[in-house]
């Protein structure tokens, strides 16, 4: 077996489906691409700000507060716009070597896994041992 034509899933939906087929899959990617960019951009400045916001601060109308003055819905608002502007730029980019991308991605999720792992048996251990 050997891949002689590289091909693109868009070239594939054009081969294998008709026109209606092929904006349904347009419209299928949009979709999907929308989704994730909405999870993305809502769950990694929520557990940034989550982490960040460790505090048992309130002002006078019962507001959590993260820092001085800051309450934690600006907090999360400020990590968003932080993200986008670190994330945004690689809209810009041409993205057809991906080796390295792949494998720092794979590394990353490994050790996430690896790390959950350890801390989902560490507190195992704890719930079992009767330590707190």
């Amino acid at each position: 077996f050997r891949i002689s034509k590289r091909i693109e899933m868009a070239e594939m939906a054009e081969i294998f489906f008709n026109k209606v087929g092929v904006i349904l899959f347009y419209i299928a990617v949009i979709i999907y691409l929308y989704g994730d960019l909405a999870i993305y951009t809502v769950a990694v400045p929520k557990s940034i700000a989550n982490v960040s916001c460790i505090t048992d601060l309130h002002d006078e109308n019962n507001v959590t507060l993260c820092w001085k003055g800051v309450s934690h819905d600006t907090a999360y608002r400020i990590f968003v716009l932080i993200y986008v502007l670190c994330i945004g730029p690689f809209v810009f980019f041409n993205a057809q070597k991906t080796t390295l991308l792949q494998i720092c991605s794979s590394l990353l999720r490994h050790t996430s896994f690896f790390i959950m792992v350890v801390i989902a048996v560490d507190r195992i251990a704890k719930t079992h041992t009767g330590c707190s």
